[in-house]
């Protein structure tokens, strides 16, 4: 913090309080960009992976520097070329109970505008219990496999078979 060191940016940069305003992880995330390409069109294999490894750096990195950006422009600080504005929202009721009220008032039937829900499974199993829960409704229950994922292969889980994936996934694309 005091500029005082040798500054060396890695993983541990995520915890660090100036990140965003740090010029080693700036610079070590910009090289990116500055590499030497021989076809400026196209990135190596090798080149492809050296960017995927530095995904989470560099999301976090450029996060850490938008809440900066943003807080900084909140305490009144002008940033050239940008301003804070409100933020999309999206409408709620003030008073649910009178909106209901208003439309009975109007001969609305509650079937018209109420709407029930069953509960999601983490607060059905804590009714039930956690050790009832596979007993009553186990086979009720189906986890769907999860959306295929890109990491290093010192990562524990099983590989994925790449034709089951396309099966897995097929109508996402």
């Amino acid at each position: 913090y005091e500029g005082k060191g040798i500054q060396k940016a890695g993983d541990h940069c995520k915890w660090c309080k100036v990140k965003a305003m740090c010029a080693t992880l700036a610079a070590k995330n910009i090289a990116l960009a500055r590499h030497e390409f021989k076809d400026p069109h196209l990135l190596t294999e090798k080149q492809l992976i050296e960017v995927y490894k530095q995904q989470p750096m560099l999301v976090d990195w450029v996060n850490a520097v938008a809440e900066y950006l943003l807080a900084e422009a909140l305490e009144g600080k002008q940033w050239p070329g940008y301003k804070v504005v409100e933020g999309r929202s999206q409408r709620k009721w003030v008073d649910e109970t009178q909106v209901a009220t208003t439309l009975l008032d109007l001969e609305y039937t509650a079937d018209e505008f109420m709407v029930s829900k069953l509960a999601g499974i983490p607060a059905i199993e804590k009714l039930v219990g956690k050790k009832e829960f596979p007993v009553v409704l186990g086979e009720l229950v189906v986890t769907p496999p999860g959306k295929p994922t890109l990491v290093p292969e010192s990562d524990k889980r099983q590989a994925m078979g790449i034709e089951q994936a396309r099966l897995d996934f097929k109508d996402e694309n």
